[in-house]
């Protein structure tokens, strides 16, 4: 493989590093270490439970478990007949993992996305073996990956039972065409279309993003031409379609194609949006810390901007065409040619400043050449130093993500005791419906209807769930002003207007409540059902008129 070439028609001379697996070993146990550190807090936690969310999966799990661990047609989430559509790979993992440990379901929706997000950093640094262009290139690729916040944010929490294996596949999917491409044997072919298989069986987004990524790859060769690529593109699509069919095909034929026409228009963005944050930058938002990126977002746009100056395209447009395919997930969807290209940018970064060392040496008297040899290290080793030395203490010491609060599961085990199995929730939280995870894992642990949870209507309705994905937005909004003590008394206007006979109790999860939040106890129609510091649960006693 160390003699051949790859001439591609996009990246003008772009030259794949030619590395011994031994080589490679290295590079990827140093982002693998790097991985397991920030990574650590959650895995040694005591707590069995999974991060954020992950209440409608673990349903569906139980559900494919009490079908004889066959699709099941349909299954009931928060009151709701949902078509059982959504790609299933990652929950049979979950309950053969669960069966061959002797773990329980919800621990190993805890423990197998963080297994599976480990996994994707070791193919990422091999992927990146195959485009970086030196070895301190690929060094700095695999140092800042793990440390993202973006590559872990989504994939490690229980939701991860579908993003973790989506995303790690997508990635395998372009390492096994690269090496196919690499070294044209067939082998890495059929490889390709498994794993693009799995991928579209894991999760459609990533999915997408993975086909947008090969298109991308195989136009970008001029070898072995326009009618092999063509071909290549055509039995992948095939192949992969093909493979994924006992999901897909069983979907179709139980419900036609209602379920994934219902979950794109969700996906989607309009014109206005797709413009408006990509010129805002979503593209390049990525941090380590809550308010530290350590400069990622202007280090990736010199990165895309030096690969455009030397005309290589490949990754510029293997990150275009990532947003382009998944806007809303974004800088998700591109983190990988993200990282590449700041490890590029840093690189060419390098060579600037050891052309200026050299200027410098040139002047100097030879007594000086060795103290300006020291300081001639490459500065991007110095900044990775740096990047490592402040922010791996910290994320040990404070891991951004947590799981929902044991007071808060106690408030929904004693809800599924006390009320009665008909109720109707109005749940509160100061967050977004995609991180309200308290909302989201409320219609599992109490066993009752939560009319502000809009997980898993996407499968039977756009317009049910984007009506409840604008309601929660203006009550989290409202929240959050109440609890900073802009305003009061707005919560319970907004829901008595909006939810009218739809609900017989309200709960409210946030940070030390006090019984009168909301302006509810105000009104007099309502009692205090539960009340504990981070928990207010009120009954309405009688409807406003």
């Amino acid at each position: 493989m160390s003699n051949l070439k790859i001439t591609p028609c996009l990246l003008n001379k772009l030259s794949f590093p030619v590395l011994s697996r031994l080589q490679k070993l290295f590079f990827v146990l140093i982002a693998l270490g790097i991985g397991c550190i920030v990574r650590y807090p959650y895995i040694i936690s005591r707590d069995i439970f999974p991060l954020g969310d992950g209440g409608l999966f673990i349903e569906m799990i139980y559900s494919i478990k009490a079908n004889g661990y066959l699709l099941p047609r349909i299954i009931n989430f928060n009151s709701h007949d949902i078509p059982f559509a959504y790609p299933p790979l990652g929950f049979y993992l979950a309950l053969a993992m669960s069966r061959l440990s002797g773990l329980t379901i919800l621990h190993t929706a805890k423990l197998l996305p963080i297994l599976l997000n480990l996994l994707t950093i070791v193919f990422f640094v091999l992927l990146a073996s195959e485009l970086t262009r030196d070895k301190i290139e690929l060094l700095i690729a695999s140092t800042i990956f793990p440390v993202v916040f973006q590559v872990y944010q989504w994939t490690i929490k229980g939701g991860g039972l579908s993003r973790s294996p989506g995303f790690l596949f997508m990635i395998v999917t372009l390492y096994w065409f690269l090496l196919y491409k690499k070294g044209g044997k067939k082998y890495y072919f059929v490889f390709t279309i498994f794993s693009l298989s799995v991928t579209l069986m894991s999760h459609l987004e990533w999915a997408l993003i993975a086909a947008a990524s090969l298109i991308i790859c195989i136009f970008s060769f001029r070898s072995p031409g326009w009618k092999r690529n063509t071909y290549d593109l055509f039995f992948l699509g095939i192949g992969s379609v093909l493979v994924s069919m006992p999901w897909w095909g069983t979907v179709v034929y139980r419900f036609g194609l209602s379920p994934f026409i219902s979950a794109w228009n969700i996906a989607g963005m309009n014109i206005v949006q797709f413009v408006g944050k990509f010129l805002a930058g979503g593209v390049f938002s990525i941090n380590v810390l809550p308010a530290e990126n350590y400069f990622f977002p202007l280090l990736g746009v010199i990165g895309v901007l030096l690969a455009v100056y030397r005309r290589d395209y490949f990754v510029p447009l293997w990150l275009l065409s990532s947003y382009a395919a998944a806007p809303k997930n974004s800088p998700i969807s591109g983190v990988a040619p993200l990282i590449i290209l700041i490890a590029m940018g840093l690189r060419d970064l390098d060579r600037v400043a050891a052309f200026l060392f050299s200027k410098i040496m040139t002047g100097l008297r030879n007594v000086w050449r060795p103290v300006v040899g020291i300081l001639s290290i490459p500065p991007s080793i110095i900044y990775l130093a740096a990047i490592m030395t402040l922010a791996l203490p910290r994320l040990i010491d404070r891991p951004m993500l947590r799981t929902i609060k044991p007071i808060e599961r106690t408030a929904m085990e004693y809800v599924a005791n006390n009320t009665p199995a008909n109720a109707k929730f109005i749940v509160l939280t100061p967050n977004e419906w995609y991180s309200a995870d308290a909302a989201e894992w409320f219609p599992y642990l109490s066993d009752r209807q939560s009319v502000t949870t809009p997980q898993g209507l996407e499968w039977v309705s756009a317009f049910n769930f984007n009506e409840t994905v604008n309601h929660v937005a203006a009550l989290a909004r409202m929240v959050r002003e109440e609890q900073a003590g802009v305003k009061s008394g707005q919560v319970v206007e907004y829901v008595e207007d909006r939810f009218l006979s739809r609900y017989e109790y309200v709960a409210i999860f946030a940070n030390s409540l006090e019984k009168e939040f909301g302006g509810f106890l105000d009104t007099g129609r309502y009692e205090i059902f539960y009340y504990k510091k981070d928990v207010l649960i009120l009954k309405l006693l009688s409807a406003p008129n």
